[in-house]
């Protein structure tokens, strides 16, 4: 079923109560621009893994799964957030652009 950019920013407003949700028609995505920080943790050099949270527009979102990641700190921090980035929404990824994320 197709969709218009208005009935989709409704849906999708919908599912997800609390975020700030455009959808991109040229780039068939929806753009997420609430504040959202993602932890990581060091385990050692080259290994990094979620912290058991994140925050979500101010709320404190606790994680059903712990992720990992190896490399150097940046090449972590980019993982984590390529991670987060990864959800979908009738289809269409969900890219949230103002996601920042630190070792903690």
């Amino acid at each position: 079923m197709e969709y218009t950019k208005e009935e989709l920013e409704k849906l999708i407003k919908e599912k997800f109560t609390v975020g700030k949700f455009t959808f991109d028609a040229e780039k068939q995505c929806f753009l997420n621009e609430t504040e959202i920080f993602i932890g990581i943790v060091k385990m050692s050099e080259t290994r990094y893994q979620d912290d058991e949270r994140y925050f979500y527009d101010g709320y404190e979102v606790y994680l059903d799964e712990i992720k990992d990641y190896e490399g150097n700190e940046e090449t972590a921090k980019c993982q984590a957030i390529e991670y987060f980035n990864r959800e979908k929404f009738l289809g269409y990824p969900i890219i949230c652009s103002n996601i920042k994320c630190d070792i903690v």
